[in-house]
Order: C-alpha cells, then structure tokens, then sequence
C-alpha cells in the first residue's frame, strides 16, 4: 500500500531543486481516485484519468495556484531576449571595434 501524501515532504519526486529551494508545487494538481475503497489522492504536473493504484477514475480535487504553460511561455520568452541582446551587443563591438 502506498503511503500517504505529506504536504511537509516537499523533497518528494523532485519537488524541491537542493540547489536553489524553488519548489513545483504551486503549479500541481490535486488528484483523488473515486473509488471508495482507495481513494487515493497524488499532486501531479501532468494530467491523469486513472489512478496508479486501482485504474479507477481519478476527479480533479484541486486546481494549481500557478499556470505552468504560462511560466514556461514568459521563462522561454525572457532566454529569447537576453540571447538577442547578446548576439546585438557582440554585432556591436564587430562593427565598432576599439
């Protein structure tokens, strides 16, 4: 039987990066399973219909705080930026040299 999820435990699958402390869970859905007899409930990034356990099926029990397309969008947005800068100031200093 699996344990039950610990909201205290953020080191669990990864949730926590050692390095910097940045956590995923914000951007996790709750799921439970519906049937009675399991009922068990697991916070995802990605999407499930079935439950790990029994293959019944799972209900959304709680939304994430954060959209996490619309943070890999900006995230992605922000590298394309800086490298366009990067690659504008060293055309700069080609084309002015000291």
């Amino acid at each position: 039987m699996m344990p039950p999820y610990n909201e205290s435990d953020e080191s669990r699958e990864g949730a926590r990066s050692e390095s910097t402390g940045l956590t995923n869970q914000p951007y996790r859905t709750t799921y439970r399973c519906i049937r009675m007899g399991c009922a068990m409930t697991v916070r995802l990034l990605s999407p499930i219909d079935r439950c790990p356990r029994c293959n019944a099926l799972t209900a959304v029990i709680e939304r994430p705080e954060l959209d996490l397309e619309e943070f890999v969008a900006t995230a992605t947005a922000d590298v394309v930026a800086g490298f366009t800068a990067l690659l504008e100031a060293a055309a700069d200093d080609r084309n002015n040299p000291s």
